[in-house]
């Protein structure tokens, strides 16, 4: 599908590079890559969107299928991104600050370049500590709570959804008071009170987690992070309109919620599923 923003396509077979043009590498779901989706989208930037089918559709971009041609520069991991001049960046928060500097997103002040990168990091530490210790708990719990009446005991049982929730609420909880303490009074930005990349990648794993029915933005954050608060509310607005709506619509069949779209694909009951989403 081509758009104004990126061209994407469900990677079966190494989808060669094509020079003079920006590749994103990544699997056919938002997680980790999806704040680098994000970043070319409001910086307006055209793009190869190579969605990938989890988990072997990254074999023939490995080093052991491409040899020293790998973008994946030996991690054997994605996302990676290839620039039109035909470097390779991987590392999500290594890709951030490169796309940034390409694109006037990254701090103007040097003191603040370190700040950005820190952020970078740390966002991924809340994606491993938050979404992703509860991500398959919630879509075996929503496809057994939605679909499957009268069972939900059993995921509880097998998955101990509701201690994996507690601990990720715990975790978040801090993540969020510390992230609170980054923001300047009187900013909606964390680096020089300007956009930049650092603000997108915090802004995407929130936006990401809030997706998951037991974290609610305005209960997390309204009162207790009031800064983070008004600049995830900020944001929200522009990001749907370059790049969220799209997302829902094209990649996830109109549904607003990552978990929702992979519980329906995977459900045996999901025909009378309604799209609905918290946004």
């Amino acid at each position: 599908m081509a758009t104004e923003a990126s061209t994407a396509s469900a990677a079966t077979v190494a989808t060669a590079h094509i020079p003079g043009h920006w590749r994103l590498i990544y699997f056919d779901a938002p997680n980790r890559g999806e704040q680098i989706r994000l970043l070319f989208h409001l910086a307006k930037q055209p793009f190869d969107d190579v969605r990938l089918k989890f988990p072997d559709g990254l074999e023939p971009y490995k080093k052991a299928a491409m040899g020293d041609d790998s973008p994946l520069l030996g991690t054997d991991k994605c996302p990676a991104v290839t620039a039109p001049d035909g470097q390779h960046k991987v590392e999500t928060a290594d890709i951030m600050e490169f796309l940034a500097e390409k694109f006037d997103l990254s701090p103007t002040n040097e003191s603040s370049k370190g700040k950005a990168k820190q952020l970078a990091l740390l966002s991924q530490e809340v994606l491993d500590k938050v979404f992703y210790k509860v991500m398959f708990p919630m879509i075996y719990k929503n496809i057994l709570d939605k679909d499957l009446f009268g069972i939900l005991f059993f995921v509880n049982y097998f998955t101990g959804v509701h201690k994996k929730m507690d601990e990720a609420r715990t975790a978040f909880t801090a993540l969020l008071d510390k992230l609170e303490g980054e923001i300047c009074d009187g900013d909606l930005h964390f680096c020089d009170n300007q956009l930049t990349y650092a603000d997108v990648a915090i802004f995407s794993v929130l936006e990401a987690i809030f997706q998951l029915e037991c974290f609610d933005p305005e209960e997390l954050m309204k009162e207790d992070c009031p800064k983070l608060f008004a600049l995830y509310n900020n944001l929200l607005p522009k990001a749907k309109e370059v790049w969220i709506d799209e997302r829902n619509a094209t990649f996830q069949d109109g549904h607003e919620s990552f978990i929702d779209y992979v519980a329906i694909k995977n459900s045996p009951l999901s025909c009378t599923r309604s799209k609905k989403g918290k946004h």
